[in-house]
């Protein structure tokens, strides 16, 4: 009797141990599935920063250029011309921010992305006006550039602020 009763208490003890282990999987399955669906949202928030700084990089590049240098620089071939330096600034752009790493909200600090973003569309900008200089064969104006980058790196540099203070938030 007595070995029955022991056996019993096995069999409880280990349907106890198999039902704390169920218990425990089950919270830690919990536990990744609400980490996950929040990294997933995190991530979709920087990559909304991402997407608007570099639609507006290039939407402020593609309105300086079309105003102050396109028509100086392509007097017949304008509307190729101006859609094939709007996608080298484009490729360029996009290849130099991956190289400086200048959207990596969340593993950077506020200066370091704030010097890759400046060093991104500074080289960009300076690479094209160049090429324009050689393509007009000559001297064009370099002032509306330099407005054009500095309207360019002022809007990043807030929403460089703003992203990796909501980075540092979650």
């Amino acid at each position: 009797m007595s070995q029955n009763l022991e056996k019993q208490n096995e069999e409880e003890i280990k349907k106890k141990i198999i039902e704390q282990i169920d218990q425990e999987k089950q919270d830690a399955q919990q536990r990744r599935d609400n980490k996950s669906g929040s990294l997933h949202t995190e991530k979709d928030k920087m990559l909304g920063y991402k997407v608007f700084l570099g639609i507006w990089n290039t939407f402020v590049f593609a309105v300086g250029w079309y105003l102050f240098y396109n028509y100086k620089i392509f007097e017949y071939y304008s509307r190729p011309g101006y859609l094939v330096v709007i996608c080298l600034f484009v490729i360029a752009y996009i290849n130099l921010v991956a190289f400086y790493h200048a959207f990596d909200f969340s593993h950077k600090s506020k200066a370091r992305l704030i010097f890759a973003n400046t060093i991104s569309i500074g080289t960009v900008d300076i690479l094209i006006y160049l090429g324009g200089c050689l393509f007009n064969a000559g001297y064009i104006d370099v002032k509306p550039g330099i407005i054009m980058a500095a309207i360019q790196i002022v809007v990043t540099w807030v929403i460089v602020n703003l992203a990796k203070s909501h980075a540092n938030l979650t």
